[in-house]
């Protein structure tokens, strides 16, 4: 599984308008690291609660079988 491609594109985007800000704020760009994790752990979060959600009904419709 995988995002869809307008979802990678959003985070792209999100990450873009960031590091701008952080380049014209502060100058330093090692700070686009911190939102990267951020969204990156959001995602990873999301990802493995619906993965444990399908898993269970993946195994009560094969029971069934």
């Amino acid at each position: 599984m995988k995002p869809p491609v307008f979802v990678i594109i959003f985070y792209l985007t999100i990450l873009a308008f960031g590091a701008i800000g952080i380049a014209t704020g502060s100058g330093d760009l090692r700070l686009i690291a911190f939102p990267a994790l951020i969204l990156y752990g959001l995602v990873m979060l999301g990802f493995w609660m619906e993965a444990e959600k399908q898993e269970r009904t993946l195994r009560e419709i094969l029971k069934a079988l």
